[in-house]
């Protein structure tokens, strides 16, 4: 795409300077994220991360969670890791009202 406007212009030079130093940041987050759900799956811990890191907050929920814990309470799971296992799939959760 073309900058048509001298603000169009400004922002491709800002883009143009920035947008790989970004997407590094993006993958370097995406590979930490996928070690943390590793350690999720590996030892059969729902979480939900402390920190924002998007703005609803999703949580995890590991494939091995009801293998290694099948009688726990989810209520008990939820105070403890913020993130609700009683649903019937695993994975990334978000909310519904996000």
């Amino acid at each position: 795409m073309i900058p048509e406007t001298e603000i169009e212009q400004e922002f491709q030079k800002v883009f143009d300077a920035h947008h790989e130093e970004i997407q590094s940041k993006l993958r370097e987050a995406s590979r930490l994220i996928d070690e943390a759900s590793a350690l999720s799956e590996k030892y059969g811990i729902p979480f939900c991360p402390d920190d924002d890191i998007m703005w609803c907050r999703p949580s995890f929920v590991p494939d091995s969670f009801k293998a290694k814990f099948p009688d726990i309470d989810d209520e008990f799971v939820y105070e403890l890791c913020e993130a609700y296992p009683g649903v019937e799939y695993t994975g990334w959760q978000v909310s519904q009202t996000c």
